[in-house]
């Protein structure tokens, strides 16, 4: 039983769900199968463990059906029932959990049943209190459409026979509107998360069409719904690479951050941070205190916690570019504070990643090394991160062999990828011939133009660690000066 679906919905139970599930069991209008309660009752004496050798089918079989012959058939038929009540208490969770569904779903019964007084007072109590809310997301939209579908059924009904009157009354522009603004929203969101993942990831799948979403876009909903203008200003960003649509879309969540939810400000914010991304990668260096800037607000709102924990590229980047802007006090508390708050699968590598840079920042080099040792390379972002901050120690180091043997290894890696896209292999090739040519005159300051690296760093459009890269060139050019 240990691998069964069973098992791991009731592993998700807290101690609470786990009790109320017991009641749900135990309750005549959910279950009148003794077996189940009996199937409970015993699982209960194991949750939340379930240690495998304990819930063994035939372990479980001879405990609470004690000397009947063991039937599989009959095990399996339980479990899964016992399964199919376990979903039925999830599905009823969500119901009594959600806001509107309950009351849809009664619009709906008394509407079916013709109950037209109770119909008509539900359906006002609550379109008002739908226009009360503050934060309209697309799911606010989409509620309100389905509730104002229920309100014109219920209206066709009742003028059956005087259709002036249904006109009158029934809220036809509304639903338009509704189901229009849903509609943009959502088509805008989804268009936006496919653009940025064609310009992180290898990805060939054609999105929907961006021109004709915009050919649906009425303007007036643009000032109307926040949400919508955000949206479209970030595809627009995306779209055509265009820094005025970061400002107006930046502009107006700052504007409107009391009218939208945490999930939508999450994801507004990771956006505006892939683009401030992008924009250093090609050169625009004041971005990097914008995305800083955007990354200390996901954190101060504890917007991470929408998917439960604090993401490692979140973290990742907060310590290098805190560092590189100088916020390295800021970092170094950051780091320790919200290490707890990662995933427990990635946590230590991620937080020793942050502490290998913190060191390396502070001139420890052979700490740093160690603290990168401990690290899994669990994708192909952290083999990139760990590459890169390997490269620069061994610089600082001048650990000429096994700078060399490392950058061969990476460029490899980079070339063999993939999952990567030309410009992110692009801008990590570039760090690599970058930080050998910067190396050489580091050692021979007559070996190389550093005039010349300089200009060509300046001019690349796509180059990774540029802030780091910058940092050197200026040492390199006092050293030479002296």
């Amino acid at each position: 039983m240990e691998k069964s679906n069973l098992i791991k919905i009731l592993k998700s139970f807290n101690p609470k769900e786990f009790k109320e599930f017991g009641e749900y069991v135990y309750s005549p209008f959910f279950n009148n199968n003794e077996s189940f309660k009996k199937l409970y009752d015993y699982l209960k004496k194991h949750y939340p463990d379930f240690e495998s050798v304990k819930i063994e089918k035939e372990v479980v079989h001879n405990k609470i059906f004690p000397g009947v012959d063991y039937n599989d058939d009959f095990m399996r038929m339980l479990i899964f029932n016992m399964t199919k009540l376990a979903e039925g208490y999830l599905a009823y969770l969500r119901m009594i959990n959600s806001e509107w569904e309950m009351k849809r779903m009664l619009v709906y019964e008394l509407n079916e049943r013709h109950l037209d007084k109770p119909m008509e007072k539900m359906m006002k109590k609550t379109l008002l209190e739908l226009e009360k809310t503050k934060r309209k997301t697309s799911d606010w939209y989409l509620t309100k459409y389905y509730f104002q579908t229920e309100n014109i059924s219920y209206l066709r009904r009742k003028y059956l026979n005087s259709f002036e009157k249904f006109l009158k009354e029934a809220p036809l522009e509304d639903l338009h509107e509704e189901f229009t603004a849903y509609y943009l929203m959502t088509v805008l969101r989804m268009h936006n998360f496919l653009l940025n993942v064609k310009k992180i990831y290898k990805f060939e799948k054609e999105a929907v069409s961006f021109e004709k979403a915009i050919e649906t876009l009425d303007k007036k909903f643009l000032n109307k719904t926040p949400l919508i203008e955000i949206y479209y200003n970030l595809n627009m960003m995306l779209f055509y690479n265009d820094v005025k649509y970061f400002y107006a879309a930046k502009k107006k969540v700052f504007d409107c951050e009391d009218l939208i939810n945490p999930g939508d400000m999450l994801d507004i914010l990771i956006n505006l941070q892939n683009y401030c991304t992008r924009r250093i990668r090609r050169g625009d260096i004041k971005f990097a205190k914008e995305v800083f800037t955007l990354y200390k607000l996901e954190i101060e709102r504890e917007l991470y916690s929408h998917y439960g924990y604090l993401h490692d590229i979140l973290y990742k980047n907060t310590v290098e570019l805190g560092i590189q802007i100088g916020e390295s006090e800021w970092v170094k508390k950051f780091s320790e504070q919200y290490k707890k708050f990662l995933h427990p699968e990635v946590r230590e590598d991620v937080y020793s990643y942050g502490k290998a840079f913190i060191e390396f920042n502070e001139g420890n080099y052979e700490k740093a090394l160690e603290y990168l040792s401990m690290i899994k390379l669990y994708d192909i972002n952290i083999k990139l991160e760990v590459k890169e901050l390997s490269a620069k120690i061994y610089f600082e180091l001048k650990m000429e062999d096994m700078l060399y043997s490392l950058t061969d290894t990476f460029r490899h890696l980079i070339a063999n990828s993939k999952v990567l896209t030309p410009n992110r292999k692009t801008s990590n090739s570039n760090f690599i011939k970058y930080i050998k040519r910067l190396y050489k005159i580091n050692l021979h300051p007559n070996a190389g133009d550093l005039a010349e690296v300089k200009h060509m760093i300046k001019k690349e459009e796509l180059l990774e660690n540029r802030l780091w890269l910058n940092s050197k060139i200026e040492e390199l050019e006092k050293k030479i000066k002296k």
